[in-house]
């Protein structure tokens, strides 16, 4: 079949539009891909941010730090980036699926949740076990489902920390972390960003050493978790990193029993709260 000129150019003007809307749509879709790439934390901020986030934790015993990246098969590219990650900030980070991350919660451990990890069930576990729970999306804390989420707020990240869910999972952020992240309140609470100051320790007896934890040379730190009630005092001792010889938990948990605390708060009205101690015996 022939085509006129007139045709041909009619022909041309067809496909030169559709080259031009295919165009189009190929740099409308770039600009989705960037502008959602642009919301996403990389791993390797994610990694320097939480490390110092961890830093605030009373809970957590940097020495021992291990970090669980809870997911499932489709999480798995994330996780190995997230692990490298962290591995170059000196933190060790394992992959863990989810069915069997229950198992492996501990006090003051960290789970970083994958995209789908956040379970009722996985939840109710970490708080149960006093495990932190984090991840690299911000809408997971505003939703109670992490205690701490990272998001990004132009070309900065941005932490935002759920009170209500941290004091599910046991654990005890400073106040200066709470001065300069994005804090969600539990309901009913007021504005203002440093909503929740935790008890101040204002006295403790020096622990007796037990004769037999000299006999032996026994050493080490005793590592408490105490519920502070209202009025500054101790309600509950746990202990959450035992020495387990020669009497010192023991003699720990005594000394710790006798502390002296100002109450927590909340907008400046006194709250039953928890407090992280770290109890030295050194010979």
């Amino acid at each position: 079949m022939k085509h006129s000129r007139r045709d041909s150019c009619i022909l041309g003007a067809v496909l030169s539009h559709h080259r031009r809307f295919a165009v189009a749509l190929l740099l409308c879709g770039l600009a989705v891909a960037a502008g959602a790439f642009a919301q996403t934390v990389p791993p390797a901020t994610q990694a320097a941010t939480f490390g110092k986030i961890f830093g605030f934790d009373r809970a957590i015993d940097r020495a021992k730090l291990h970090v669980l990246l809870v997911g499932d098969p489709g999480t798995k590219d994330a996780a190995a980036a997230l692990q490298a990650a962290f591995a170059g900030i000196g933190i060790t980070a394992e992959p863990v699926p989810s069915a069997s991350a229950r198992g492996r919660f501990e006090p003051g451990g960290v789970a970083y949740l994958l995209p789908g990890a956040a379970t009722p069930a996985l939840l109710d576990a970490a708080a149960a076990a006093h495990t932190l729970t984090v991840a690299g999306d911000a809408s997971l804390a505003e939703a109670g489902k992490v205690s701490v989420g990272l998001g990004m707020r132009g070309d900065k990240p941005e932490i935002v920390v759920n009170l209500e869910r941290v004091q599910q999972e046991g654990h005890d952020f400073a106040a200066q972390l709470l001065s300069f992240a994005r804090v969600i309140r539990p309901s009913g609470s007021s504005g203002g960003a440093a909503v929740l100051q935790a008890p101040v320790l204002v006295g403790l007896a020096k622990p007796d050493y037990p004769l037999m934890a000299r006999k032996l040379q026994v050493q080490g730190d005793v590592v408490m978790r105490l519920a502070i009630d209202e009025s500054g005092k101790v309600t509950s001792v746990e202990v959450i990193k035992p020495i387990g010889r020669g009497g010192l938990d023991e003699a720990a948990v005594a000394a710790a029993r006798s502390a002296r605390f100002k109450p927590a708060t909340r907008d400046g009205v006194a709250v039953a709260g928890t407090y992280v101690l770290t109890m030295p015996f050194r010979l």
